[in-house]
Order: structure tokens, then C-alpha cells, then sequence
């Protein structure tokens, strides 16, 4: 029996502390985006350059900046296992996903696409549930 999710009604968020950018392929150069949504199936970005040509995946990077904590705050986020993180030189963590453009608009500086995660391997899908549960929780705070 296969079990069928309805990824368009998978809650999505903005997340404006976000750093994102985006290439087509490993040996290509990096562009610029914004990162306007973010789900488990997929991403809503304004791409600042050239829009991927159809069929072509993108590579996108996502991170989230260390964010400083005031003390009151440790507790919480180590009872949740995210105080333990490593963090790259950078002072960030994030994830570089594979993600097929499903829609775009052109806008005023460059292309609004919407994008779905299509081959997250269990790593990778863990990654981006992480960030995501993380920056909930720091939101919340």
C-alpha cells in the first residue's frame, strides 16, 4: 500500500534570517536569491540571476547564521539537541539541497520560482527539518 502526502498543504514559513544562493551544477558559479518560504517539499526563492533552464535542477544553499543567545535561552535549545551543532568557519549551519523549479514569475529584479525538493536523501531531510524546526523555535522565543 503506498501512502500519498498532499505536499502543497505542507506548512511553509518565511524566513527572512536565511542566507540562500543558488548554481545549476558543481562546477558552476554561485547566484545570488532570496529566500522568501521554505517546507519539507520545497522552497520559495527570488532568484537574482539567470533563471535554470527547464529541466535542469537547481542546487540550492541554505543557511542559517549563528544566531547569539542570551543564557535563558541555552537550556531550551540543548534539551532539543541543537546547542551541540557544529558550526562551520562561516559561524553557520545549513545544507546544499536539490531542488526542481515547478513554477516562475519574472519580477522587477530578477525571477520568483517555486521549487520542490525531489531527491533529499534521509540525511539531507533531516538537515532541513533541523533548520526549520530551529528557526521556529528561536522565532518563538
Amino acid at each position: 500500500m503506498r501512502i500519498t502526502v498532499n505536499r502543497r498543504r505542507a506548512k511553509r514559513r518565511a524566513l527572512p534570517v536565511w542566507a540562500a544562493r543558488y548554481r545549476f551544477g558543481a562546477s558552476e558559479p554561485w547566484y545570488d536569491c532570496r529566500l522568501l518560504d521554505i517546507s519539507e517539499a520545497g522552497v520559495g526563492l527570488e532568484l537574482l540571476g539567470p533563471l535554470p533552464p527547464t529541466g535542469v535542477p537547481l542546487i540550492v544553499e541554505l543557511e542559517q547564521p549563528c544566531l547569539a543567545l542570551r543564557e535563558e535561552q541555552q537550556s531550551p535549545l540543548e534539551d532539543f539537541g541543537f546547542a551541540t551543532l557544529e558550526l562551520d568557519k562561516r559561524q553557520a549551519i545549513g545544507a546544499e539541497l536539490q531542488a526542481v523549479v515547478r513554477r516562475s514569475v519574472e519580477t522587477a529584479e530578477g525571477f520568483r520560482v517555486g521549487a520542490e525538493f525531489t531527491t533529499l536523501s534521509p540525511l539531507e531531510h533531516s538537515v532541513l527539518t533541523l533548520l526549520i524546526e530551529r528557526e521556529t523555535f528561536l522565532s518563538s522565543m
